[in-house]
């Protein structure tokens, strides 16, 4: 997880800072000093130097790093929507996130394995898939969660490649099957 420390860089309480912690794995946290902050007031420099310490990288000439230790946001922005369109991921590209959840997580592993397996009408349109691995967040209310993640270009027929998949399998009661096109979120 991200989170780009924007005006306030308290971190006792610090609501996005919070969440982020809560899911698990990393979390970065970036601030841009800028002469914005320097205008407001003397708290938010406090809360700079008690909160932010450093950023460490091993590609420090990358442009996002360099964007960001430049305080350059249109920069940073610029530099992301071309690694974006490199990697052809979104808005560049699509990505489905595909996820099956049941109380026996067996279960679930083995569905996903079968989909990874059978994927043809993906494959026919040229997606890729990925997976399947346990959802970042594991288990939820007793089900466990396996993901799968499929990647196509932007013109890609997706919605259609995706009916056509899911209609070869017969899934079992116990298992909740979820598909996430363009998903905000990887949980």
């Amino acid at each position: 997880t991200l989170l780009w420390f924007r005006r306030d860089l308290r971190l006792q309480d610090h609501a996005a800072l919070t969440a982020a912690l809560s899911r698990g794995g990393p979390v970065i946290a970036v601030f841009i000093c800028d002469a914005q902050v320097e205008t407001l007031g003397s708290a938010p420099k406090w809360r700079l130097g008690a909160g932010v310490a450093a950023l460490q990288t091993h590609q420090p000439e990358h442009p996002v790093i360099r964007a960001i230790l430049d305080g350059d946001e249109e920069a940073f922005w610029s530099a992301e929507a071309q690694a974006r369109a490199q990697a052809g991921v979104p808005p560049y590209g699509r990505l489905v996130g595909v996820v099956l959840s049941s109380p026996d997580a067996q279960e679930a592993f083995e569905v996903a394995q079968a989909m990874a397996r059978n994927c043809q009408p993906l494959t026919d349109i040229g997606a890729q898939i990925f997976g399947p691995a346990p959802a970042p967040i594991a288990r939820i209310r007793g089900r466990h969660r396996v993901r799968l993640l499929v990647k196509a270009e932007k013109s890609a027929p997706i919605q259609a490649a995706l009916s056509a998949w899911t209609a070869l399998f017969k899934l079992p009661n116990s298992l909740r099957l979820s598909i996430d096109i363009d998903p905000q979120s990887f949980y």
